[in-house]
């Protein structure tokens, strides 16, 4: 957990995407299918500290590298804030 590129490899396998596809209002409207992001979280304490990796997840995001590791530590991270805020959705 030392290592940045560990935690953008974490990340990765811990996220997931799906896709939902509303018909609009009254069933008229675009088909505009909607990307949604996940982090599987719910039980990672069973194979690494999650409160050590949240804090590493947060300082790796926070170093604002613009390769597609960052990105993915980046997206990671607003998934698991979202989970926090809304952990039924």
């Amino acid at each position: 957990m030392k290592d940045d590129a560990m935690i953008a490899v974490f990340a990765k396998a811990f996220t997931s995407h799906s896709w939902s596809q509303g018909l609009g209002m009254a069933g008229l409207g675009d088909r505009v299918a909607k990307r949604n992001t996940r982090a599987g979280v719910d039980s990672i304490d069973k194979i690494l500290d999650k409160a050590a990796f949240r804090a590493r997840v947060e300082e790796t995001a926070g170093k604002n590298t613009q390769d597609e590791a960052g990105a993915a530590v980046r997206e990671f991270l607003a998934a698991w804030k979202r989970q926090d805020e809304n952990p039924h959705d």
